[in-house]
């Protein structure tokens, strides 16, 4: 970080403080982290870690889609079935 600084008091939810210093390694390493996320949002860039962390999520999200849409093709073909029986 360079020595151009400027303290700041921050309201954040109660399990932030936590969540921080373990993302950034540490108390003494919290203002180099918030430092280093907001320059990398404003620049539009996203950590290499986040983009890992999204594909993951994304196929995650991914997978139940498909399988959301195979119930529904059985349950639309058993809809079928009970309107011609009916």
């Amino acid at each position: 970080m360079d020595d151009n600084v400027t303290r700041m008091n921050l309201i954040v939810g109660d399990d932030i403080p936590d969540k921080l210093r373990q993302l950034a390694g540490g108390k003494r390493r919290m203002g180099e982290h918030i430092t280093e996320l907001v320059r990398a949002a404003y620049a539009g860039v996203v950590p290499q870690e986040e983009v890992g962390l999204l594909t993951a999520s994304v196929k995650l999200v991914s997978a139940r889609i498909d399988e959301i849409d195979a119930r529904l093709v059985q349950m639309e073909r058993r809809l079928e079935q009970l309107q011609r029986g009916l």
